[in-house]
């Protein structure tokens, strides 16, 4: 892998496959890393547990956008 970012999502692949993913081209996932992290915030008492969570997301991106699953880890 030759270039990751650090912030609240982070994209690690070669030059040559981000220049593809850049480009909007339908890229294989086993060809790059897309990791995210999610901050939820509700006013809701019920989903309080929300506010509390730890989650993580693991991403791809496809010619119509970007699809991601989210994890609640703790």
């Amino acid at each position: 892998m030759a270039r990751c970012s650090a912030s609240d999502h982070e994209a690690c692949a070669t030059a040559e496959v981000l220049g593809r993913l850049a480009r909007g081209d339908d890229v294989d996932a086993s060809e790059y890393v897309f990791r995210t992290s999610t901050q939820i915030e509700t006013a809701s008492r019920d989903l309080d547990w929300l506010n509390k969570g730890v989650f993580i997301g693991v991403a791809g991106r496809r010619r119509g956008g970007v699809i991601y699953e989210t994890y609640l880890v703790a």
